[in-house]
């Protein structure tokens, strides 16, 4: 097969067209693709990395008054157990609770415990008397909730209290 020259360069402009056609196909395409898509995913990712820094800001300044606040809130004497406080100031007041149901929040310096106390009877003198206690004691301790109800039968009060206060974590 002799191809005449006019013919050879046919073949050659011919190869050259498919040489090029396959190179933008598998190489220049999907290089404009990934372009494009960058042009797109980083104007994005710039935003999305700007709120990022901000709430990384906003977390830092809130850990800083967390931690404002917590010097704030006296720590718990050593070896002070709300619990064993509470059991000790209804015994005290004469008072045999029918529950008693703790239940804690664990921190990084203290344990919050809060107290659910039931007593099925009461005179009023003993629950004063036990609230006394319970303001009495040198780490605070807060009276969340209180009902206190007549009895249905007999002389004598019904309550359901609930206390909470701060031991130091183990």
């Amino acid at each position: 097969m002799n191809l005449s020259s006019r013919e050879k360069h046919l073949v050659l402009i011919v190869s050259a067209a498919i040489g090029l056609l396959v190179a933008y196909q598998f190489w220049l395409r999907p290089m404009m693709e990934d372009a494009h898509t960058l042009r797109r995913v980083v104007p994005e990712k710039r935003e999305e990395l700007s709120r990022l820094k901000q709430l990384a800001e906003e977390y830092e300044r809130i850990s800083i008054e967390i931690e404002e606040l917590g010097g704030e809130v006296p720590e718990p004497e050593t070896g002070f157990s709300p619990l064993a406080f509470i059991e000790n100031a209804l015994e005290q007041a004469g008072i045999t609770p029918q529950s008693l149901s703790p239940r804690e929040i664990r921190g990084e310096r203290v344990v919050q415990v809060t107290i659910d106390v039931s007593i099925a009877q009461a005179s009023w003198t003993q629950l004063l008397d036990f609230f006394a206690h319970l303001n009495a004691s040198e780490t605070p301790l807060r009276l969340s909730s209180f009902d206190i109800r007549r009895r249905r039968r007999g002389d004598g009060l019904e309550a359901d209290v609930t206390v909470t206060g701060l031991r130091r974590a183990d």
